[in-house]
């Protein structure tokens, strides 16, 4: 090799090592809530769309939750809320902010790639408008999930859960035939009075110190009742996972808060659940 060809080799290899070395560290910051599957916010209400993946939808107001949403949620909140994590961008510099104005960034955490896990548990899909560095081992990831029938991708469990779904709203709908208790939708007919309400938990919203559940996929329908929980030493993933999904029965006295009827309660305990 003559110096000339030996020396752009050495330049070549200069500029590929600080490449990688520049793309390889880590933006350690600490997680403060995860919004659900795939995004979560970090120091002042920044939030951070994991690169590559897309779980199914679990808050959006006017949608109702999507098979395996929950289970997505609950899973990247037990794995980062409240810890340290490292972000990395795409080596692409042309992918940083989605439209949302989110970071679009990888995670790690206690070593976990979460993207990487995400795909390859069946937990979400490949999602990219653009190439980015882990295309093409999510997609291998996410054939093979499809493949061996799992999370989301287990179509014998999404038909069971549907199924539950069908059962809880034939519950429901047994409310007006039951002696005492009364439906969600008749609720702002009994402001001030103490009732009885029997309601299938279609959302939950973690607003601090208290958890709410409400009656109906969106908060704002007019027929909407809130029961309003007041955490105490439960988190918002604990009271999530024991109350989303189910029918309930609560007992409290109805009142008004913004136009709308709602069911303030100390304790989770109170709620009883029916199935």
């Amino acid at each position: 090799m003559n110096p000339s060809s030996r020396g752009i080799f050495l330049l070549v290899l200069l500029l590929l090592f600080i490449g990688h070395s520049t793309w390889a560290e880590c933006r350690y910051v600490y997680v403060k809530r995860v919004v659900d599957g795939d995004t979560f916010v970090f120091s002042k209400n920044t939030r951070v769309r994991l690169l590559g993946v897309d779980t199914p939808e679990s808050v959006a107001g006017s949608r109702p939750v999507q098979w395996y949403g929950k289970r997505s949620y609950w899973w990247l909140a037990e794995k980062i809320q409240g810890k340290r994590v490292c972000l990395k961008r795409d080596p692409n510099k042309q992918i940083d902010k989605d439209h949302y104005g989110r970071l679009l960034r990888y995670v790690w955490v206690d070593g976990l790639f979460i993207n990487r896990e995400i795909i390859r548990q069946g937990l979400g899909r490949l999602y990219h408008r653009e190439p980015f560095k882990y295309l093409y081992e999510f997609r291998f990831l996410e054939f093979e999930a499809i493949r061996h029938g799992k999370g989301l991708w287990n179509l014998r469990e999404q038909m069971k859960w549907k199924e539950k779904i069908i059962r809880n709203l034939k519950l429901l709908a047994q409310c007006s035939d039951l002696e005492g208790i009364i439906c969600p939708w008749q609720a702002r007919g009994y402001i001030g009075q103490r009732k009885t309400v029997r309601m299938f938990v279609h959302k939950t919203h973690d607003a601090g110190k208290r958890f709410l559940l409400n009656s109906e996929v969106d908060y704002r329908a007019w027929d909407n009742l809130t029961v309003v929980v007041l955490k105490g030493r439960r988190s918002a993933l604990e009271l999530d996972r024991y109350l989303w999904g189910k029918t309930i029965e609560v007992t409290g006295t109805i009142t008004e808060y913004k136009g709308r009827p709602e069911i303030v309660i100390k304790s989770a305990d109170s709620i009883k659940i029916i199935n």
